[in-house]
C-alpha cells in the first residue's frame, strides 16, 4: 500500500461527499484510489513559476484512476509513485496539480491561475499486479565446466517485482533449451544440473528461463557454455600401423603418416607424437612432434633389413598419453626382365592325352624371381621351370587348335616396372572317337490316357560330334514298357502300342540307347518320361470318415484332414471347405492342405467340443466331392480364476461361545476349468490379525476362539481361494463377522451411591438427581430401565432417562433424611442383567416455621433484693427448622429492659444491676430465629420483687466440670440439693442452657446426669441453670448456675471435599503441580491436623504429594502414550490417637502432546487397470498414531506432482487424477506423506498398471513385395511378416492368419513365416493385359487373444519368377 500526500491551494472551493475538495480552513482528507492500468506521458509543457514544470498524462485505453474535484479535477496515478508532494492550482471551480521536485504526478493545468491557497490531501495506493518480474539481464552467458553431478547447483535466479505482497511472488520455470540436463527450483530459482555433464556431448546450451508472479512473466536468455576437462585419453585412428616402402626410397622422403584424436578441446585436445627411446637411437626414422608424419632418414636395403618396428606415443597437453605399433616392410626393387630360349615352338597332340602330360619345355632365365603363365581358357598350364602341360582333358569337338602366347615376368609389385618377355606355342589335336552321340530332344512328353494305339507320341533326337563314321547315329529301347511303347531304329519315333491308365500308372521312364559307328562305338542313352495326363474319372476320398481331435482351449494351432483324389491336375487337385457345425466361425481350413485352424479364441467353458462338416471336391470341370467329420474336443486350460457369487459375505456369530463352532461359514468359489484347474483350495489372506478364524481348505470357516463383541463386533476376513493350475490363479472374497451381542455386561452406575438434597418447599415434580449408567452390550441389551424403591413414595424415577423426580411435597420436619434404591435393568432376554445403587436425599430446611416461646405470658417471683448476675428467670422457645433457621436470638424491649440482660444464646434473663423493688416490673423477650427471611415471636416476662419471701436455697458442691466428648450417657455430673422453709420437697429443673438436651437433672434428687451423647464439634460448652423450686403457691425458684466443658475425642474421620478428584496435565512436562486434594476434620488440635500420603496406583513413583498441603506434583515427565490415566489413592490421615484414616481416589488423566510421529500400517501397493477412469480409487492408506484426539489425526499428501495420482488429504484414498497407459508406463512408486500436524512421514506406495487391450498388433510394414522362382519344394519358406503389440501377456500375444485363402500359401499362425502350400509355376506373358499373372496377393491379419481382439491387417505381393 502507497500513500501519496497533494497539497492544495484555494480553500475556498465548495466540498462535498461527493467530490474531494477543500472548504473553508485546509483539512487532510483520505481519497480512495481505483488503479486501472499503466499511463503514458503526454508532450511536457513548462511552467516558469515551477522548478520542474508540469506533465499531463493521458489515458492508454481505460488507464488511470480518476478523483473528482468539483467534478472537475482529475488526477491520474502514476504507477510506481511512492510519496508526492504536489501543488493543487485553484481559479474559479478549476484545479490542478503541480509537483515539487521530489516528486512525480500527473497534471492538467488550466492556462491562468488567480488565487492560490494551500490545502493537503493524503491518498493511499492500493497495489495491483501491474508489475512483471524483471530480471537484472534480458541475456547472461555463463561457463560450467563439465563432468558435475546431477543436483549440482550452478547459480541462483534472480528477478525483482516492483509489486508488493502476494503480487511480488515470483516463480521460475524453465521454458526451452534445458535438454533434460537442467531443472529450476520454482521457489529459489536455484540451477540445478539434472545429470552429469559431458562437453564433448554437448558443449552449450541456450535456456530460455521465466519468472512468473502469477499473472505477469519476464523471460531471459541462459547461454551455458560447458567448458572442458581433460577426461579423455588421445586415441589413434586405428589400432595399428603398417607400411610399406620400397627399398628406392630417397632419404628425407615422407614414407607414412600417423593420426591421433583427443575429444577434449584447447590443450587437453592438442596431441604430439614421439617415439620411444630405443626407436629414437635408431634413427632409421624420424617423427613429426604436430603431424605425426615419418620420414626415412638414410637408404634402405631390403636385403640387409626387410622389415622395421617402431612404437609412437601421443601425448595430449593434459598430460594423458596413448602408444601403439608402427610397422614399416622394406619392399624389393625390380631391375632385370627375363629372357627366352627360342622365340616359336610348335607340337601336335592327341586329344585323348590325359590331364598332366607334358607337351614341351620352355626355359627363361631372370636375376629376379620370375614365374610363368598358361593360356587365357586354361587348358594349359606351365611350371615355374618353364614345363608345358595340359590342365584338363582336351576336346577337339570343342577346339581342334591352340595358339598360346607364353609370357614371362618378374614379380615386381606394382606400380613398379615390371619386365616380360613372350614366346608363341602352336598346339594341333587329332580326332578321337570319344563323343558318344548325344541326345538334342526334349525328355518329357504328355499324353492323355485316352490316347488310341499307334500314334507317335514321341520323336528321339541325338548327334555326334566326332567326325566320320564316328558321327553315324542308330535309335533302340530298353527297359520293361515293350508292351506299350515301340521306337524307329533311324528316325527314332516312339509309337503307343498299348492302352494307357494314369490312375494304374502315372508317367512311363523309356530308355532310349543312340549308338554311333565308330571303332569302338560309343553310345548313349537317355530317359524319356511319358507324363500320362489327367481324365476327371476319380472321386477325392478321404482318409478317414471321421477325425477325433483334441486341442487345447488357447491353442491357435489345428489339425489336417487328409483326402486323396486319384486324377491328378485340376482333376485332382482337392479344395477343402466346412459345409457345418461352424456357425460362429471359431474354425477356418486351408483350402488347399486341409489344415484347420482355429480363427477365434476359444472357451471350453462357454463351448466344450465341436463337430464339423469337412467337404473335399476337385477341380474338375465337373467337380465330384466326398466328406467327413471333424469332432474336436476343448483340452481345459487354467484361464477361469474362481470366482466368489456370494462374496461379500456376511455372518453373525454369536460371542462368548462356550462350545467353540465347527463351521460358521462355508464359502464357496466357481472355477469353470476342470481336473486340477477347477480343483480349489480356500485360505484366510486377511483380516485374521488376532488368529480368531481358521479357514479349512475346503472352505470352512470356524472359530478358534471365543469372540468378545466389546471388545471388537466387526471382523472383515479377506478369503482368498486357489485352483491347482499351473500357474495357479486365485480369486477373493470378503466375509464380514458381525459379533452378535450377549448379556454379558451389567448395567454400571458411575458411582455405587449418590448424594444430593433438595429443598423442602421443592414443588412436586422438581429433578432431583439424574443417575447416569451405561452397558457395554447393544441392542435391547443394552437398553436400560431404571426403577426405584425407598422414600415412602416421595420420590419417583423416569424408567428410560434416570431423572429422579420428587413426587409429592415434602416435610423436613416431618422426615428429613431418605434412602432411596435405584435399580438399572437391561433389556436382556429371558432376564436381564442389573445393577443398583444407593441415593442418599437430605432434604435441606426451609425457614417455613417461626420460633415459639412455651407460654404466653410468663410469670416469674424474685426477692426484693436480687444482686446483679443473678437468674431471673429463663424462657423457652422451639423451632421445628433445622441449623440456621433453627438457630434463635434473644432479645429484651421495653422501658424495663435496661436493667436485666437476656442470653442471647440460651434466653437466660438476669439482673443487669442490683434490683430492689416492691410490686412488678414487665419485659418483653423477642426471639428471632437465623433464616434469611428470619421469623420471630415475642412474650412478656412480669417479674414480681417478694419482699421478705423465703425462697428455696439451692446447694452446689461444685459448679464446674469437664467431660471429653466421649463420656458414656448416664454419667451424674453432680447432684443438687436444696432447702425451702416453706416446707416441702423441692423440685429441680434445668431452666436455661440445656442446649439439645444433653443433660437431664432428676425433679426429686438433683441429679444432673448425660441424657445424650456430647459433641465436641456442636458444642463446647454448655452453661446450665439448674431451678429448684418449692411447692408453695405461687411457687418460689432459687436458680444454680453450672458451667461443663467438653473436650475433643478423636471421633471424627478427615472428610474429602470431593469424590474422586479428578485432574489433567500435558504429557512431557517438567516437574508441576497437578492438583490440591484437601480434607477435614471436624476434630480439633492434634486430631483435626491431617498429613496426606499416596498409598496405591502411583506407578513408576510418578508423583509426590506434599504431605502438609495436599498439594500432588510429577516427580518426572509423564507419557500420554505409556500411561493415559494414574488412579491414585491418596489417604488423610489425622495425629489423634488412635489416627482416623480416609482415602479418596484421584484421577490424573495424562493430556496428549503430539510426540509421536504416526506410522504407516503396512507397506502398500495395488494394482489398477490401465482403463480405470479419472476419479478411481486405487487404494486406501492408513497410518496409526500413538498420540490421541487432533494430534493423532492424518493428513496424507503426494510429494510428485507429475505422477497422474491424487491422495484425499482426509481419509488417505489414492484416486486417479490423469488417464493411465501402460504401454508408457507399467507401475508408479509414489511417494506418500502423513502430517499429523507436528510429524511428518512417508512411504513408498508401488501401484501395478494392469493391461487392457487397447493396443492392436502393428506390422513393421504395412505392406511387402517380393519376389519368389517358380517351382520351389512345397513347405519352403517364402518370407516372415512380424507384428507387434505393445500389450502384455494374452492381449499382447498375436497369432496370425490369411484373412482370404490363399491357393499358394500358408502361414505358421505363431511365428508368422510364410510357406508355400503348392508349387508355383511361371506363367510367360504377352501383353499388358496379363502382366499381373505372375504376382500373387494376400492380405495377413495379425489378431491379438484379448478378451475383445484387436486386429490389423498387411498386404503381401509375391511375384513368380521363372528360372534362368
Amino acid at each position: 500500500m502507497r500513500r501519496t500526500l497533494l497539497t492544495f491551494y484555494n480553500p475556498m472551493i465548495s466540498a462535498s461527499s461527493a467530490n474531494c475538495c477543500i472548504s473553508g480552513a485546509v483539512r487532510s482528507l483520505e481519497l480512495q484510489v481505483k488503479s486501472r492500468g499503466p499511463l503514458a506521458p503526454a508532450p511536457s509543457t513548462q511552467d516558469s513559476q515551477t522548478e520542474v514544470g508540469l506533465a499531463l498524462f493521458t489515458h492508454q485505453g481505460d488507464a488511470g484512476l480518476e478523483i473528482n474535484i468539483h467534478s472537475l479535477l482529475t488526477l491520474l496515478w502514476v504507477p510506481g509513485l511512492q510519496r508526492c508532494h504536489c501543488h493543487v492550482f485553484t481559479q474559479h471551480s478549476t484545479a490542478a496539480i503541480a509537483a515539487f521536485p521530489d516528486a512525480t504526478a500527473a497534471v492538467i493545468k488550466p492556462a491562468d491561475w488567480l488565487r492560490l491557497s494551500a490545502g493537503s490531501v493524503e491518498i493511499t495506493l492500493q497495489d495491483v499486479n501491474d508489475n512483471p518480474p524483471v530480471f537484472p539481464n534480458d541475456i547472461l552467458d555463463l561457463t560450467i565446466e563439465e563432468n558435475i553431478g546431477d543436483g549440482f547447483k550452478i547459480m541462483q535466479l534472480t528477478a525483482t517485482d516492483a509489486d508488493e505482497g502476494p503480487n511480488a511472488l515470483v516463480t521460475y520455470t524453465i521454458i526451452s533449451g534445458a535438454d533434460d540436463s537442467f531443472r529450476v527450483d520454482p521457489e529459489s530459482g536455484d540451477l540445478i544440473a539434472t545429470r552429469k555433464l559431458d562437453r564433448e556431448r554437448r558443449s552449450k546450451y541456450s535456456l530460455l528461463v521465466r519468472a512468473d508472479d502469477g499473472r505477469q512473466s519476464s523471460d531471459m536468455r541462459l547461454n551455458i557454455t560447458i567448458s572442458d576437462v581433460n577426461d579423455h585419453a588421445p586415441k589413434f585412428s586405428r589400432g595399428g600401423y603398417s607400411f610399406d616402402i620400397p627399398e628406392d626410397t630417397a632419404p628425407g622422403s615422407i614414407v607414412a603418416a600417423i593420426l591421433a584424436s583427443d575429444s577434449d578441446s584447447g590443450v587437453n585436445g592438442e596431441v604430439t607424437y614421439s617415439l620411444e627411446e630405443e626407436d629414437v637411437e635408431d634413427d632409421t626414422f624420424l617423427l613429426n612432434p604436430v603431424t605425426g608424419v615419418f620420414n626415412v632418414t638414410r637408404p634402405l636395403d631390403y636385403e640387409a633389413q626387410r622389415f622395421y618396428v617402431l612404437t609412437a606415443w601421443a601425448r595430449d597437453g593434459g598430460g594423458q598419453a596413448s602408444r601403439l605399433r608402427v610397422y614399416f616392410n622394406v619392399l624389393d626393387v625390380n631391375d632385370n626382365a627375363p629372357i627366352f630360349n627360342a622365340s616359336v615352338y610348335s607340337r601336335s597332340i592327341s586329344e585323348s592325352l590325359v590331364p598332366g602330360a607334358s607337351i614341351l619345355t620352355l626355359a627363361a632365365s631372370d636375376a629376379d624371381d620370375v614365374w610363368h603363365q598358361g593360356d587365357p581358357q586354361g587348358t594349359f598350364n606351365i611350371t615355374k621351370d618353364g614345363v608345358l602341360h595340359t590342365k584338363r582333358p582336351l576336346d577337339r569337338e570343342i577346339q581342334s587348335f591352340y595358339n598360346l602366347i607364353i609370357i614371362v615376368h618378374d614379380l615386381a609389385p606394382p606400380p613398379m616396372t615390371r619386365f616380360t618377355s613372350t614366346a608363341q606355342v602352336s598346339i594341333i589335336l587329332l580326332d578321337v572317337n570319344d563323343c558318344p552321340p548325344t541326345f538334342t530332344s526334349q525328355r518329357v512328353t504328355y499324353l492323355q490316357e485316352n490316347t488310341p494305339v499307334d500314334t507317335v507320341v514321341f520323336t528321339a533326337k541325338a548327334s555326334d560330334a566326332d567326325s566320320g563314321p564316328n558321327s553315324y547315329v542308330e535309335y533302340s529301347l530298353v527297359g520293361p514298357f515293350g508292351n506299350k511303347f515301340s521306337i524307329g531304329t533311324v528316325d527314332g519315333d516312339v509309337r503307343l502300342v498299348g492302352e494307357l491308365d494314369r490312375e494304374e500308372l502315372s508317367n512311363y521312364t523309356l530308355t532310349v540307347v543312340a549308338t554311333d559307328k565308330g571303332t569302338p562305338s560309343l553310345s548313349s542313352t537317355m530317359d524319356v518320361t511319358m507324363m500320362v495326363l489327367d481324365v476327371n474319372d476319380n472321386t477325392p476320398s478321404f482318409s478317414q470318415n471321421i477325425y477325433d481331435v483334441e486341442i487345447e482351449e488357447d491353442t491357435l494351432t489345428g489339425s489336417d484332414c487328409f483326402a486323396s483324389d486319384a486324377d491328378e491336375g485340376t482333376n485332382g487337385q482337392i479344395r477343402f471347405s466346412i459345409t457345418g457345425g461352424n456357425a460362429n466361425a471359431e474354425f477356418r481350413i486351408d483350402s488347399v492342405t486341409g489344415m484347420i485352424s482355429v480363427a477365434k479364441q476359444l472357451d471350453r467353458e462357454a463351448h466344450a467340443s465341436y463337430s464339423l462338416k469337412v467337404q473335399a471336391s476337385d477341380r474338375g470341370s465337373s467337380p465330384r466331392v466326398d466328406q467327413a467329420t471333424v469332432n474336436i474336443v476343448l483340452l481345459d486350460v487354467n484361464d477361469c480364476s474362481p470366482v466368489f457369487e456370494l462374496s461379500p459375505y456376511t455372518v453373525s456369530v454369536l460371542e462368548n461361545l462356550d462350545n467353540l463352532l465347527l463351521n460358521i461359514l462355508q464359502v464357496v468359489a466357481r472355477d469353470d476349468d476342470q481336473g486340477a484347474n477347477g480343483q480349489l483350495s480356500y485360505m484366510l489372506s486377511g483380516g485374521n490379525d488376532d488368529a480368531a478364524f481358521s479357514l479349512s481348505s475346503s472352505g470352512q470357516l470356524s472359530l478358534t476362539q471365543t469372540l468378545d463383541r466389546e471388545t471388537q463386533e466387526k471382523y472383515l476376513l479377506l478369503v482368498t481361494a486357489t485352483d491347482s493350475g499351473s500357474p495357479a490363479l486365485s480369486g477373493t472374497a470378503t466375509v464380514t463377522v458381525v459379533v452378535e451381542d450377549e448379556n454379558d455386561n451389567i448395567p454400571l452406575f458411575s458411582s455405587s451411591s449418590f448424594h444430593t438434597s433438595i429443598p423442602e418447599d421443592a414443588p412436586t415434580g422438581s429433578d432431583l438427581l439424574l443417575v447416569s449408567c451405561t452397558d457395554a452390550d447393544v441392542g435391547l441389551n443394552g437398553v436400560i430401565s431404571y426403577s426405584l424403591s425407598g422414600g415412602d413414595g416421595q420420590f419417583s424415577v423416569n424408567p428410560s432417562t434416570g431423572q429422579i423426580i420428587s413426587s409429592s411435597l415434602l416435610d423436613r420436619e416431618a422426615r428429613s433424611t431418605y434412602q432411596l434404591l435405584v435399580v438399572a435393568t437391561d433389556g436382556g432376554e429371558p432376564q436381564g442383567l442389573s445393577s443398583s445403587a444407593t441415593v442418599s436425599v437430605v432434604v435441606s430446611d426451609v425457614n417455613d416455621n417461626p420460633p415459639r416461646f412455651h407460654h404466653h405470658p410468663y410469670v416469674t417471683h424474685i426477692p426484693a433484693y436480687t444482686s446483679t448476675g443473678s437468674l431471673v428467670f429463663a424462657v423457652t422457645v422451639t423451632d421445628e427448622d433445622a441449623g440456621s433457621n433453627a438457630q434463635l436470638h434473644y432479645s429484651l424491649m421495653g422501658r424495663n429492659s435496661d436493667k436485666f440482660k437476656i442470653d442471647p444464646v440460651r434466653g437466660a434473663i438476669t439482673a443487669n444491676e442490683k434490683l430492689t423493688g416492691s410490686s412488678e416490673v414487665t419485659l418483653t423477650v423477642r426471639v428471632k430465629d437465623g433464616g434469611a427471611n428470619p421469623k420471630t415471636d415475642t412474650t412478656t416476662v412480669t417479674v414480681r420483687f417478694v419482699t421478705g419471701g423465703d425462697f428455696p436455697v439451692i446447694k452446689l458442691r461444685e459448679n464446674t466440670f469437664t467431660f471429653p466428648e466421649s463420656q458414656p450417657t448416664n454419667t451424674i455430673v453432680t447432684k443438687v440439693t436444696g432447702s425451702s422453709t416453706r416446707g416441702g420437697p423441692l423440685s429441680y429443673y434445668i431452666a436455661s442452657g440445656n442446649l439439645d438436651n444433653a443433660f437431664h437433672v432428676d425433679q426429686l434428687t438433683g441429679e444432673l446426669l448425660i441424657k445424650h451423647p456430647l459433641d465436641y464439634e456442636h458444642i463446647q460448652k454448655y452453661v446450665l441453670w439448674i431451678e429448684a423450686r418449692d411447692q408453695g403457691f405461687p411457687p418460689y425458684s432459687s436458680y444454680g448456675k453450672v458451667e461443663i466443658t467438653v473436650l475433643d475425642v478423636n471421633d471424627n474421620h478427615p472428610l474429602f471435599d470431593k469424590e474422586p478428584f479428578h485432574a489433567e496435565i500435558l504429557e512431557n512436562l517438567s516437574p508441576q503441580r497437578v492438583l490440591l486434594v484437601s480434607a477435614i476434620d471436624q476434630d480439633s488440635g492434634p486430631n483435626g491436623q491431617l498429613e496426606y500420603a499416596i498409598v496405591d496406583g502411583n506407578k513408576e513413583n510418578s508423583f509426590s504429594i506434599n504431605r502438609a498441603t495436599g498439594e500432588i506434583r510429577t516427580t518426572r515427565p509423564l507419557d500420554r502414550e505409556k500411561l493415559a490415566q494414574y488412579a491414585l489413592r491418596v489417604k488423610a490421615t489425622d495425629r489423634g490417637s488412635p489416627p482416623k484414616v480416609t482415602t479418596v481416589k484421584v484421577l490424573i488423566n495424562v493430556l496428549d502432546v503430539n510426540d509421536n510421529a504416526p506410522r504407516f500400517s503396512k507397506i502398500f501397493s495395488a494394482t489398477v487397470p490401465e482403463n480405470a477412469p479419472v476419479g478411481y480409487t486405487v487404494t486406501r492408506v492408513t497410518t496409526t498414531d500413538e498420540d490421541a484426539g487432533t494430534n493423532a489425526i492424518s493428513r496424507y499428501s503426494i510429494a510428485d506432482s507429475s505422477l497422474p495420482f491424487s491422495i484425499n488429504p482426509s481419509t488417505g484414498d489414492i484416486s486417479i487424477s490423469r488417464p493411465l497407459n501402460r504401454e508408457d508406463t507399467d507401475h508408479y512408486i509414489a511417494k506418500v506423506s502423513a502430517h499429523d500436524s507436528g510429524w511428518t512421514v512417508s512411504t513408498d506406495v508401488t501401484i501395478f498398471i494392469t493391461d487392457v487391450n487397447d493396443n492392436a498388433p502393428r506390422f513393421s510394414r504395412p505392406s511387402y513385395y517380393l519376389d519368389y522362382p517358380e517351382l520351389t519344394e512345397v513347405g519352403s519358406l517364402v518370407t516372415r511378416v512380424s507384428a507387434t503389440d505393445p500389450d502384455e501377456g494374452t492381449n499382447g500375444k498375436i497369432f496370425y492368419f490369411i484373412r482370404s485363402q490363399s491357393e499358394y500359401f500358408r502361414i505358421n499362425s505363431s511365428t508368422g513365416e510364410i510357406f508355400v502350400k503348392q508349387q508355383i509355376k511361371y506363367q510367360n506373358t504377352t501383353g499388358p493385359s496379363s502382366m499381373n499373372i505372375n504376382r500373387h496377393s494376400f492380405i495377413v491379419t495379425a489378431s491379438d487373444r484379448g478378451l475383445k481382439p484387436l486386429v490389423s491387417e498387411s498386404h503381401r505381393h509375391c511375384k513368380c519368377c521363372g528360372q534362368q
